[in-house]
């Protein structure tokens, strides 16, 4: 067996460490330098130096040194442990120290990284702003095109008569400075103005189309205009209103070609039976134009104005074979008509106008009072 007995485990010596640091004051068993101060205990009592608690410098230590005294093989022993508690106090305040310093670098290092996240987060937001301004200013530039086309393909109207004198009729209206240009109301026409409003009304072609901006538009459209509109599908809502305005314009000439196309080939005949083809806004010009007030029309479904239509053309075809069967009369002589134009306000009998006639019994109808 040898002499210097077995070798204790890591546990057995920090369990007998830790049972000699509990008996020194100020000294706990789960201190990293307990068995350390185990060690010094044995040799000397715990000697504490209150100046290096907080920090430590050379100075410190060396006056500290300079109050060990050493005298005799006892009194080397005690100065030994003296001197070993000395290095050991230091060393637990750097230890500490250090430990200390350790935790704030970490937390250092956390705000860092804090940092950097925002960095990363205002360089994305800078980026996406600068993208959306690229993006507005390509829709500014194609809208000032957009506008400067639409007016370079403005072509001059002819005045209406009203318009006309309205403009006559103005009290400083001077036809030597006159500019040559027509309003539509007794107010100067500013371009400039005009422009501008142009450019602002404009702006809404890129908005969505929502369900409130197709029923204003529905109650404050021309009924001609209102078939269009109702004609939009539901899937239209959401997009922007230049391409439904775009679509409205497709519809409206559409509608135009199937016109055209009407007048074309006016009769179809299948089986007999003849196929006419005719929009909504012609039966209303037509049943107008025919002597049907507005009142009686306005706002009625397509059906009724249909069958007015309908009735309307039964009674042009009717006049017009009426007419037809009637007899022309014959031509006058020329004695008749020195007669006539010299007396046109005078009544002349028909058997002095036409003698054959009246000798076969064939009566003529007398001229309408």
């Amino acid at each position: 067996m040898p002499l210097w007995g077995r070798k204790k485990s890591e546990a057995e010596r920090g369990r007998q460490h830790g049972a000699e640091a509990r008996s020194i004051p100020g000294w706990l068993a789960t201190d990293p330098f307990s068995g350390v101060a185990g060690l010094l205990n044995r040799w000397a009592p715990a000697v504490f130096w209150e100046a290096l608690d907080e920090k430590v410098t050379p100075l410190l230590v060396e006056d500290a040194v300079e109050s060990v005294t050493l005298r005799g093989v006892k009194l080397e022993l005690k100065a030994a442990g003296q001197v070993g508690w000395l290095f050991l106090s230091a060393l637990r305040t750097i230890y500490r120290k250090t430990l200390t310093q350790d935790a704030e670098i970490r937390k250092l290092w956390d705000e860092v990284a804090a940092l950097q996240e925002r960095q990363l987060l205002m360089k994305e937001t800078i980026e996406s702003a600068v993208t959306l301004g690229d993006q507005m200013e390509a829709r500014c530039t194609a809208l000032a095109v957009r506008v400067a086309k639409q007016k370079s393909r403005q072509k001059p109207k002819i005045p209406s008569a009203v318009q006309v004198r309205a403009l006559v009729r103005k009290e400083n209206w001077d036809p030597y400075t006159w500019d040559g240009t027509f309003s539509d109301n007794d107010d100067d026409w500013n371009w400039e103005n005009e422009v501008e409003v142009c450019v602002a009304e404009l702006g809404p072609d890129v908005e969505p189309l929502t369900a409130g901006i197709r029923a204003r538009l529905i109650r404050n459209t021309p009924l001609h205009m209102k078939d269009a509109l109702l004609a939009l599908p539901g899937p239209a809502q959401g997009r922007p209103v230049g391409d439904v305005v775009l679509l409205m314009a497709q519809l409206e000439g559409l509608d135009r070609q199937k016109s055209a196309r009407a007048v074309g080939q006016d009769n179809k005949y299948k089986g007999g039976e003849s196929t006419i083809k005719v929009t909504r806004r012609q039966m209303w010009i037509d049943l107008l134009n025919a002597g049907v007030k507005k009142e009686e029309i306005d706002g009625k479904p397509t059906p009724y104005l249909l069958n007015k239509w309908k009735a309307l053309q039964r009674r042009q075809k009717e006049k017009e074979a009426f007419d037809d069967k009637q007899p022309s009369a014959p031509p006058m002589e020329e004695s008749e008509k020195e007669k006539t134009e010299s007396g046109k306000n005078r009544k002349v009998p028909v058997s002095t106008l036409y003698p054959d006639l009246s000798s076969d019994g064939w009566e003529v109808p007398g001229p309408l009072l």
